[in-house]
């Protein structure tokens, strides 16, 4: 049981059920179904201006914009990819200048540092790599200040 007490819930959990909770939880997916088109619209304008800015004043940064074989790829994501830079001194150094990165998928959770996605892609090369996300509430000023960022940190580095 996750809390101990009465015998609700088969067992798993005391007390009663929290209707408006259950209600509430209705109504925001009722939402979200309503609103995910524009939402995906939202998001991939928001990856389309981010990715153009980062191939324009960040030449040395690859984007990864590989998907799965079925086609596509996530338009909340953007997998950025940067020669001879470390993945954790990356997050490290922009989460320095405020901005939240990820260098390995949230299914990770051995101290394997090595990426087999980027053995793969660059076998020969010692590369770093960090996923940049967006969601509903992400600006495109947020988004400036990430390249800003990113551009200090490969400035920093001598990636520049």
């Amino acid at each position: 049981p996750i809390f101990h007490g009465g015998g609700q819930e088969m067992g798993l959990r005391p007390g009663t059920e929290p209707v408006e909770l259950i209600h509430n939880f209705a109504h925001a997916f009722v939402y979200a179904q309503e609103n995910r088109e524009s939402a995906t619209e939202k998001i991939t304008e928001l990856q389309n201006y981010f990715e153009s800015k980062v191939e324009k004043y960040l030449p040395n940064i690859r984007i990864n914009k590989s998907g799965p074989p079925t086609g596509g790829r996530a338009p909340h994501i953007t997998h950025l990819i940067i020669p001879d830079l470390d993945s954790e001194l990356l997050v490290i150094e922009l989460d320095a200048r405020g901005i939240a990165v990820s260098s390995k998928s949230a299914c990770k959770n051995d101290n394997d540092d090595k990426s087999e996605l980027l053995s793969l892609l660059y076998p020969n090369e010692k590369v770093g790599a960090v996923r940049v996300s967006y969601g509903r509430t992400t600006t495109k000023r947020q988004l400036d200040k990430t390249i800003k960022a990113l551009g200090s940190v490969l400035k920093k580095y001598n990636q520049q």
